[in-house]
């Protein structure tokens, strides 16, 4: 909450005169209201620390004309950047999940709004009022393509296209040996490789595996363990004695 603040104080003092605000890597939260109307604002630099943006951060700022949303934001709160009157282009983070209300209302002259999340985010019905969506251009990944076609209010973009998005490989490596490898696009999030089974011996867990593809590829490791097992030996129906003996030993 001390980073927010100190955004908020910083940008009010400057409010009729900013031109560029470039955010401090330290910075992990915007706080509420901290841009709103400091009408000069041209140019923002949010860096990728920053996981939270407060409702109408950044309303009004009409000289702004593209903005960036990093990985790591969730949720577009509302009003964010409703009445940003200049916004051409807009880039929504993987992580994104919710859009509130009104957050891109009234951005006449949208032109091209990025969304790399890997899944259609929740989103109001209002959320582009008055930003004339039926002009613009909507870039997706291809394997929401279908589903965001029938969301509202994503269709109602004149057009929907395919965003180009590097593959990495993610290699599997199994008690040494590559086990299974995939190419991915950066961003999309990763389903675990199933545990494979192995009489004798349980599976470990593995090592290194991102919950998203990077920017890079990615080798994970993993091995098994034996399993002890009892032997009892029972004599009228009571234990005599009982030992434990790895699976396969003698």
């Amino acid at each position: 909450m001390i980073h927010a603040i100190s955004v908020m104080l910083k940008t009010n003092s400057l409010i009729q005169g900013c031109k560029n605000t470039t955010i401090p890597n330290s910075v992990t939260s915007i706080a509420q209201n901290a841009f709103n109307g400091c009408f000069g604002l041209t140019s923002v630099d949010i860096p990728n620390s920053v996981t939270s943006i407060g409702g109408s951060a950044f309303y009004g700022c009409g000289g702004l004309t593209s903005v960036n949303i990093p990985n790591d934001v969730s949720t577009i709160e509302s009003r964010t950047f409703e009445n940003c009157n200049k916004l051409k282009t807009i880039t929504l983070g993987w992580g994104v999940k919710y859009i509130n209300e009104k957050a891109f209302s009234g951005c006449s002259e949208l032109m091209d709004f990025y969304c790399y999340a890997d899944k259609v985010p929740n989103t109001s019905w209002d959320v582009f009022t008055d930003s004339y969506t039926e002009y613009a251009t909507l870039h997706v990944r291809e394997s929401i393509m279908n589903a965001i076609k029938n969301a509202t209010p994503w269709n109602k973009f004149k057009e929907i296209v395919k965003l180009d998005i590097p593959k990495h490989k993610l290699t599997y490596l199994l008690e040494g040996d590559t086990y299974k490898v995939y190419e991915i696009e950066e961003g999309m999030s990763i389903i675990p490789e199933p545990a494979p089974n192995k009489e004798g011996y349980t599976f470990n867990k593995w090592e290194g595996l991102p919950e998203r593809m990077l920017y890079e590829d990615i080798t994970v490791t993993s091995s098994y363990t034996i399993n002890n097992y009892k032997l009892f030996y029972v004599v009228d129906g009571k234990t005599y004695k009982s030992y434990d003996v790895e699976y396969g030993g003698s």
